[in-house]
């Protein structure tokens, strides 16, 4: 293995953060990094109340409609970005989305740099929208 090819850079841009919690839900992410790929991070909705309220059509995304939860970053004086990859965990208990804003070796998504970014999430079943600056 050729280990003086190109150096891959991690860097932690945000820790974990809960983003609102209210009527037995919390919305939190579990860091955000900027990695290979552009940004990549995890939103997870649980239900504290443990009622499996989360069973629902609106909690459930298909190719016809929109998913639970959206999320978009923005950069002053640039176009809204939409997640390039994202894959889905769900139960009755929680819904997870894990997503990357670009595409390894092929799309490089938005970056964190001297310009602040604004990471922008919206829990449609729960009329939520939470937007965070990060840098």
């Amino acid at each position: 293995m050729n280990t003086a090819s190109a150096t891959v850079q991690l860097r932690q841009v945000s820790g974990p953060e809960i983003l609102h919690r209210g009527d037995g839900y919390t919305l939190w992410h579990g860091g955000i990094t900027d990695g290979p790929h552009g940004l990549c991070l995890t939103v997870e909705v649980l239900d504290e109340s443990g009622a499996r309220r989360m069973n629902g059509e609106q909690w459930q995304s298909s190719p016809l409609r929109r998913g639970p939860i959206e999320l978009t970053t923005t950069a002053p004086g640039a176009n809204l970005a939409r997640p390039h990859e994202t894959i889905e965990a769900r139960s009755a208990h929680y819904y997870r989305l894990i997503c990357t804003f670009g595409k390894y070796g092929r799309a490089l998504g938005p970056r964190c740099g001297p310009e602040e970014l604004q990471l922008n999430v919206i829990v449609h079943p729960l009329g939520v929208r939470v937007t965070r600056t990060i840098a």
